[in-house]
């Protein structure tokens, strides 16, 4: 290891899991470093209950809050990295052990169909031998579902990156692209190691769509007003299919009730008018009918 390196393992708890992890970083220079010169050091995070169990829905019993972490330095580890206190939580990164770690929901979570998803893996998919028993497993191709279940959020990777003061980040396990989000969130930059050519693909479209989503949003971190005023602007008006015009030119214009009730009652009231003769016609109708009855008599 380079000076100046720290390594971050993680881990559910199991046993001899950070000697078994470190086991590839020993060759990292073409030398067999033995382990006893790489210094280590163990945190324990620990995960809030309410969400874990969100996430877990219908899972009973206890539940496993803590997973270990563990850091590797070339020298020891308080030489290595200078006191820092956690961003996101309290403490400092000299205890071992810190919390409480929101899970967000799975509704936040990279989601897609089942066939997409084995395409991302490839040939590191591993099934469990359950689905083709499934009687909807069918189905399952077109249901949406979370790309990667397990991982720590954005926020809990921006806070490492604090704790250890990252100049830059190698993530050798991309995953949904968390540890991404937070290293542009950081300004460090960034590599990521994916399983496929379509992990790629697939998490870089997405993480450009979080990055154009976080501009447009003035709550984040991100947010450009400048771009958000423009993509405002340039808001392309939805269209029906050839034929049929714009949408505003070819809607139908609502009709209004009242105004379809005061004609009706306008045209009833006309009608009865004219069934009737003015009161004025009428007085003179009846004059003039009196008047030539008068002569006829008198002629007679």
């Amino acid at each position: 290891m380079v000076p100046g390196d720290v390594i971050m393992l993680s881990s559910n708890g199991g046993r001899n899991l950070d000697t078994i992890f470190a086991a590839p970083f020993l060759d990292m220079l073409g030398t067999n470093v033995p382990l006893t010169t790489v210094y280590s050091k163990n945190m324990s995070a620990m995960i809030s209950e309410e969400s874990l169990r969100a996430r877990q829905s219908g899972v009973k019993g206890d539940i496993q809050q803590v997973k270990k972490l563990t850091f590797l330095t070339a020298k020891h580890f308080n030489d290595a990295v200078p006191e820092r206190g956690h961003s996101k939580y309290k403490g400092t990164n000299r205890g071992d052990a810190f919390g409480f770690v929101d899970i967000p929901p799975i509704t936040d979570a990279w989601t897609l169909n089942f066939e997409a998803k084995k395409t991302i893996y490839g040939s590191t998919l591993v099934t469990t031998g359950t689905v083709d028993k499934d009687p909807r497993s069918h189905i399952r191709g077109d249901l949406p579902e979370p790309v990667f279940f397990n991982g720590w959020p954005a926020p809990f990777y921006e806070n490492m990156f604090t704790v250890v003061s990252a100049c830059a980040v190698i993530d050798c396990t991309a995953g949904p692209g968390d540890a991404a989000k937070a290293a542009m969130m950081a300004k460090l930059p960034f590599v990521g190691i994916c399983l496929t050519a379509e992990h790629v693909t697939a998490l870089t479209r997405h993480l450009v769509d979080w990055v154009l989503n976080a501009f447009k949003n003035k709550e984040h971190l991100l947010y450009r007003a400048t771009f958000a005023e423009v993509r405002q602007k340039t808001a392309v008006t939805p269209k029906k299919p050839a034929g049929w015009g714009n949408v505003e030119d070819t809607a139908p214009k609502p009709k209004n009730k009242s105004s379809r009730m005061d004609t009706r009652q306008k045209k009833v009231k006309a009608k009865g008018d004219s069934d009737e003769k003015p009161p004025t016609k009428k007085a003179k109708g009846t004059s003039g009918k009196q008047a030539s009855s008068e002569s006829d008599s008198s002629d007679n």
